[in-house]
């Protein structure tokens, strides 16, 4: 596989729509202020987009980015307030913010056959998820970074908000990891004060919302039904999916 080039500059735009295709990383971009990565077409790359370093107001807007199947759709670490807007994500889809804080992910279409579509990791703290479309089916091929413990949404934070979002999850109880189990939809795994309003799960099989032991003042409200809840803590708030 071969290797595009990778920019490290104080302004990166690239709104003409530009074709990457198998390629180890497409676009890498080292720590930009407010890069613009908008209308291109990534298809059967290693990695798609990343932001290594540190970054500001990224935006990422109105790309197709298709089968990450190495690494990840979008990749940050150590962003402020990177802007995710208007893409379609496709097959092996993985949204993967690290240490990242205040960014909105809204309005992008995401189908995938792995868990883990969008994670905020490493204390990823008051980002905004909205109003996607999250679908998970069954595919070609196995995840061997994530089970289904592992979640569509997984998420390690604080004060984050996870709101109006559609989640269709449609596998057969048979390709389930761990066999046997409940996947879950959205893992709150770690932190503090996240909130999850109005998100609707349709499923074929049973699904779960999780809250982790360590988790606090979690709210979750219309969210889920209290059969999808399983809450490991009881320092959280709840209003049932009727």
């Amino acid at each position: 596989m071969h290797k595009a080039p990778s920019c490290g500059s104080h302004a990166l735009t690239s709104t003409a729509p530009r074709p990457f295709v198998y390629l180890e990383h497409a676009i890498t971009v080292k720590g930009a202020d407010a890069p613009d990565i908008t209308n291109n077409f990534i298809a059967e790359c290693g990695s798609c987009i990343a932001l290594t370093g540190a970054s500001q107001v990224a935006k990422i807007t109105n790309n197709f980015l298709i089968s990450s199947w190495g690494g990840y759709s979008i990749f940050a670490e150590n962003a402020e307030g990177p802007h995710i807007s208007g893409n379609t994500v496709l097959w092996a889809c993985n949204i993967t913010l690290q240490n990242v804080n205040r960014a909105s992910i809204t309005g992008n279409k995401l189908l995938s056959n792995f868990p883990s579509m969008i994670a905020l990791l490493n204390g990823s703290s008051e980002n905004l998820i909205a109003s996607n479309h999250f679908r998970r089916v069954h595919g070609d091929g196995a995840s061997n970074r994530f089970d289904d413990k592992f979640g569509l949404v997984h998420i390690a934070g604080n004060k984050n908000t996870l709101t109006s979002n559609q989640f269709s999850f449609s596998v057969p109880a048979q390709t389930i990891s761990p066999a046997g189990s409940d996947p879950t939809i959205v893992l709150v795994k770690s932190g503090g004060d996240n909130y999850l309003a109005a998100n609707h799960i349709t499923s074929n099989v049973p699904a779960k919302v999780v809250l982790d032991a360590s988790t606090t003042a979690t709210k979750v409200l219309f969210s889920a039904t209290t059969a999808q809840l399983d809450a490991f803590t009881s320092n959280h708030s709840m209003v049932a999916t009727p």
